[in-house]
């Protein structure tokens, strides 16, 4: 295929037509520098090599792919499978095996350049020639536009683009039944007339007929032709492909079915979002091709007022999209910052129900993201369904994203809580309580104190926790726009604002399984910080640690796996084990044994003292918690209060008189 290609680049002679100063010179078939009559050279060159031209023009350099593409408009693929198509054949010898068709190429472009250049050469000194100085055209319009003379049926020849791959022609007998003719789908994709126009930074005027639009020009304007009021789509079409498209006057025909269509298409342009204006280019003629004929200096004073009313409006537009933009600084916000306030003045932070952890925050929880990490073991997800309990009994709507474990699963665990809560409440021993295995697997074995628990537990969970929280469960199916989808979806049904809690962050099934673990991780904690702004609405995750921080104190560095999670969150906290900290004057040796020590305690003991450190804070302070009791059998947290001599409210099951020296226990 290579080998082809390299052969049909040198065809590129074939698609040029040579000047007529036999100096060695072409006319360029994308300008049209050097089709200007005997005597004049042309632009267009071909280098030594045969394969590479330059036009001395338009600053055109390449080769026939790369012509085709200049051409056509085609992305260079596209068009060099358009030039494969035409030279496939003739490239190879007989001997040769013809160059396999790429599949489904897409269909070449017509070409009819052969045939109009053909009718541009016999305009000259033909009746063709006399009917276009009647409407007023000058020699140089007719070879700046390659109009032609097809004498077989008198007619007219109107190029569309330089490419030649559409035209359309007009009868010059005023008897003529059929006056216009183009050509049929079949042989040639619809086209506008001049439709570059478009890609040029200039205003551009919009009228009905090519000679029309060739009547503007030749007056100095630049204008675009429908070829009939019925063809308004194939306009909206080609502007849709121009990332800019310039400011459109719209001078159809000054007729009643003109300024009907007219009017349509102004309404169509505006509703696709391009900017126009509707101008009356003729004055009192019907159209500009007859204004040029009897009134060409007015007609080049209306293109002059066309072009000064469009650039007024262009101004106006400038000036509004600056005033606009200027309403988007901080000044032309300030109303609707004052309306947020408003909003959040009567609006309180969720408390987490963990007093010293809600001091920290500022009351509890805000809109915005935290990320929450620890070390395994130390009650990552006991805490978070703790936090989402305590909120969703609080009434405020939770929404809860599993990402490992079932709803039911997690529901148990709640009910084992409650159930060791309930115990402490009724100052029962506490081996009444249920675990989650208990809860899952055990219910109908349950008698007495245990069942009694059991059924209380179930009460009130389903009483208070019950109607405010929604559980979605998935392992690598839950995605961030799943996430996105759930809570906006809850927002319009019930109109309440929840938390969402997901667990956890790095098995959110990756955005783009071909990148890596850390890139995956940026994109998703982004688009979680911006669902907790765009929706307001707190958002609280787990994320894992890097191993090497299991036996230091929880600190940023231990989330350094994604640059994200530091910097995209609004809150950073850590789980650590309570004492685990650097104490004044303990030499490195002894700090170690009393943190494996620690550690070996927390793998091995059901009671755990945690600490819960705000590491980051974007709104607030930082600083650590109070000590907390984790009973890993129960799923339970409690605070231990700093003042051993508080009285304690009966829910709580630690009590002053049952302390022991190494910490706290429950009845």
């Amino acid at each position: 295929m290579t080998d082809n290609l390299q052969m049909i680049r040198g065809h590129l002679a074939e698609e040029l037509i040579p000047d007529k100063s036999q100096r060695g010179k072409y006319v360029c078939p994308i300008c049209g520098s050097g089709d200007h009559g005997s005597g004049s050279d042309g632009a267009f060159s071909i280098d030594r090599d045969g394969v590479h031209g330059k036009c001395f023009s338009c600053g055109f350099y390449g080769d026939i792919f790369d012509l085709e593409a200049a051409k056509t408009g085609l992305s260079l693929a596209e068009a060099t499978r358009a030039v494969v198509a035409r030279y496939e054949f003739s490239s190879s010898t007989g001997s040769e095996k013809p160059a396999a068709v790429p599949a489904d190429p897409p269909p070449a472009a017509a070409d009819f350049s052969a045939s109009l250049r053909l009718w541009a050469d016999r305009l000259s000194g033909s009746p063709g020639e006399e009917y276009l100085a009647g409407r007023g055209f000058s020699e140089e319009t007719m070879r700046r536009f390659m109009l032609g003379y097809n004498q077989e049926k008198n007619e007219i020849t109107i190029p569309y683009n330089r490419s030649c791959t559409y035209y359309s022609t007009r009868r010059i007998d005023p008897a003529a039944i059929v006056k216009h003719w183009k050509p049929s789908k079949d042989d040639a994709d619809p086209a506008l007339f001049n439709a570059a126009a478009l890609r040029m930074d200039r205003p551009v005027f919009v009228v009905e007929s090519p000679l029309c639009a060739i009547s503007i020009m030749q007056e100095g304007g630049s204008a675009v032709a429908l070829s009939g009021a019925v063809n308004q789509n194939l306009l909206l079409q080609e502007l849709g492909k121009i990332p800019a498209p310039p400011l459109l006057i719209l001078s159809l025909d000054n007729d009643d079915p003109g300024r009907k269509a007219q009017a349509q298409l102004a309404e169509k342009l505006t509703a696709a979002g391009i900017n126009n204006i509707s101008f009356n280019a003729s004055g009192p003629y019907k159209d500009p091709n007859e204004a040029l004929q009897k009134d060409p200096a007015g007609l080049r004073s209306l293109i002059s007022t066309g072009y000064q009313i469009a650039e007024s409006y262009a101004a106006d537009l400038k000036e509004k999209a600056a005033a606009a933009y200027q309403e988007t600084s901080t000044a032309g916000t300030f109303d609707g910052f004052l309306d947020y306030l408003r909003r959040n003045a009567d609006r309180q932070p969720i408390p987490t129900g963990f007093g010293s952890l809600d001091k920290i925050l500022n009351g509890g929880l805000v809109p915005g993201l935290y990320i929450m990490g620890a070390v395994s073991s130390l009650g990552k997800t006991a805490l978070m369904v703790n936090f989402a309990d305590n909120i969703a009994a609080a009434g405020t709507d939770v929404l809860y994203f599993s990402l490992e474990m079932s709803k039911y699963e997690l529901m148990a665990r709640s009910v084992s809580r409650l159930s060791f809560t309930i115990a402490g409440e009724r100052k029962t021993n506490v081996d009444s309580a249920l675990s989650t295995f208990g809860v899952l697997f055990g219910a109908k074995q349950q008698q007495g104190d245990s069942f009694s628990l059991l059924q209380d537990a179930m009460d009130r969970y389903r009483r208070t926790v019950g109607p405010h929280i929604w559980y979605f469960e998935g392992v690598g199916s839950i995605t961030v726009d799943d996430i996105k989808e759930a809570v906006s979806n809850h927002i319009a049904k019930t109109g309440r604002r929840p938390v969402v809690f997901i667990d956890y962050l790095q098995i959110i099934a990756a955005p783009d399984p071909r990148a890596t673990d850390k890139h995956n991780t940026d994109v998703i904690v982004t688009t979680l910080k911006q669902l907790s702004r765009d929706e307001d609405v707190p958002v609280f995750c787990i994320s894992s640690l890097n191993r090497m921080n299991y036996n230091e104190p929880v600190n940023m560095a231990a989330f350094k796996e994604s640059g994200a999670i530091e910097y995209g969150s609004d809150v950073l906290i850590g789980l650590q084990i309570y004492g685990i900290g650097y104490k004044p004057g303990e030499k490195e040796q002894q700090r170690k044994i009393r943190i494996q020590d620690l550690v070996t305690k927390a793998e091995k003991e059901d009671r755990v003292s945690i600490q819960v450190r705000v590491l980051k804070n974007r709104n607030g302070k930082r600083g650590d918690s109070g000590e907390l009791k984790f009973t890993k059998r129960f799923n339970t947290f409690f605070e231990v209060p700093e003042d051993f001599k508080e009285v304690y409210t009966d829910e709580n099951p630690f009590t002053e008189d049952e302390k022991k020296e190494d910490g706290w226990r429950t009845i």
